[in-house]
């Protein structure tokens, strides 16, 4: 999406800084203040915006729409340079006992290592206990994902697993999550975050190959709260970042082995630092 031509960057202005004011414009247009309010008063949106406001996600059937809509967000985007900030991190996840997922979803914070395993009981149950409704909504969202990984049975299985894997964690002190057990996209982040109303966004870097040093391309956001996953576009992203609640996340997940298949395994796959947005805080400040 390119923003309007009265408000963009010149043309001499890096695709970066261009990305950046795009998405920020963009998060104005959606919350209708990108020419001022009408009253002239700070738009009143932002300050109303709690734990119990709108998933700042589209809708399926919406998204399904423009699916193939350019999904790929330029690097620098992420780059605390820029005058803009759109997003910069915030602070670093620790891989500590394979626990980083459960720090990614219970969001910034030095939590121990007992909070993160009630935490990730949390998670487990979430899981375990769908009922067989909300188990039929997911597993019709997810046709895709091989393996009946939403029907009711399944779920109650991966999530029975996982908890005993944390209970075991729990009376073992220097006891890490073993990596076959390490919580997937499905069926776990994606039914805990529809089944708890909580937004994840993950930004994971684009894979160009296996030359080593190679530039990145840009990064990919997945997010997890609707019935299944979905690929933002920058306008998604600039709604999610306008209307974030606090229960909502957005984080980067690195490969630590470097680039290669994710079907290989999830073992080095790391969520590596929580991020925080300018948007919301730019946005409140128009008038």
């Amino acid at each position: 999406m390119s923003p309007n031509a009265d408000d963009a960057p010149g043309d001499d202005e890096p695709d970066a800084a261009r990305a950046a004011a795009a998405v920020l414009l963009e998060a104005k247009k959606q919350l209708g203040c990108s020419e001022g309010s009408a009253s002239g008063d700070p738009n009143p949106i932002i300050g109303q915006i709690d734990e119990h406001s709108d998933m700042p996600l589209p809708l399926v059937e919406e998204y399904a729409a423009r699916e193939k809509e350019v999904h790929l967000l330029i690097l620098d985007v992420l780059d605390s340079g820029l005058a803009t900030e759109i997003l910069r991190t915030s602070s670093r996840i620790s891989g500590a006992h394979c626990l980083c997922w459960a720090r990614a979803l219970a969001g910034e914070g030095d939590h121990d290592r007992d909070y993160l395993l009630e935490f990730g009981m949390k998670v487990a149950g979430k899981v375990a206990n769908a009922s067989a409704d909300e188990c039929r909504i997911l597993a019709a969202a997810n046709k895709n994902v091989p393996g009946n990984k939403f029907a009711r049975r399944m779920m109650a299985k991966d999530g029975n697993e996982l908890r005993r894997q944390l209970e075991w964690m729990a009376s073992n002190a220097s006891a890490s999550l073993p990596a076959e057990h390490y919580p997937k996209g499905a069926p776990h982040l994606t039914a805990y975050c529809y089944l708890d109303n909580v937004a994840l966004v993950v930004l994971q870097e684009k894979n160009r190959g296996s030359k080593p040093g190679a530039m990145s391309d840009g990064f990919y956001a997945t997010a997890y709260g609707r019935e299944r996953p979905l690929i933002l576009t920058q306008k998604d992203l600039a709604g999610f970042l306008a209307r974030r609640r606090p229960q909502d996340r957005i984080v980067v997940l690195r490969d630590l082995a470097g680039p290669r298949s994710v079907s290989a395994g999830a073992s080095l796959m790391h969520f590596d630092a929580h991020l925080v947005s300018s948007v919301a805080s730019a946005v409140a400040d128009c008038d």
